[in-house]
């Protein structure tokens, strides 16, 4: 297999492996090179969060609409805090 035919399956093969909730095969063919990836689920932990009515039928309206569950854009909107605070900590190490 080519070089270049293995750079670009592995950035795509990364691109596809992001929020990955579901097992699949994906075969992708590059030119003449064709691999085969297993994408294997991310291991959650159920835990309880507890919203307000008016946050829930937000939740569930923007579900609906984008035909995404529930579940995974709570798990965005946590990744977005922590990426959030992980930047202004960063800043505030910086200034000290």
């Amino acid at each position: 297999m080519p070089y270049r035919h293995r750079v670009l399956i592995l950035l795509l093969s990364a691109k596809l492996g992001l929020n990955c909730d579901t097992k699949e095969i994906i075969s992708l063919t590059v030119g003449s090179s064709t691999c085969t990836l297993l994408r294997m689920p991310r291991i959650k932990v159920k835990t309880n969060v507890y919203i307000d009515r008016d946050l829930l039928e937000k939740l569930k309206k923007v579900a609906a609409e984008t035909e995404v569950p529930m579940a995974r854009l709570i798990r965005r909107g946590i990744v977005m805090v922590l990426e959030d605070y992980r930047k202004r900590h960063r800043l505030k190490k910086k200034k000290s």
